[in-house]
């Protein structure tokens, strides 16, 4: 399997925050959502994702309802979160 070329990034406003032109939808990591889910699974599709320069993450509030924040934390990076 061949990776894609690196996302690009798009500025927020005059934020000075960039974020991948290219998200990922969290849905998938909400237990019940899509059926069960594997938290090592999901932190190896966390990290495909950020090595391929996706660091836009859609968790929406019904995910992170039910996505501990360790779990997030377990990927060693800072995450940003806003509602």
């Amino acid at each position: 399997m061949t990776l894609p070329q690196a996302s690009p990034l798009r500025e927020i406003g005059k934020t000075g925050v960039k974020i991948s032109a290219i998200g990922y939808g969290g849905m998938s990591l909400a237990p019940g959502i899509y059926g069960e889910t594997d938290d090592g699974s999901s932190v190896d599709l966390l990290k495909k994702a950020l090595d391929i320069g996706c660091n836009f993450w859609d968790t929406m509030f019904m995910v992170r309802a039910t996505v501990k924040k360790s779990f997030l934390e377990s990927l060693k990076i800072g995450v940003r979160m806003y509602s």
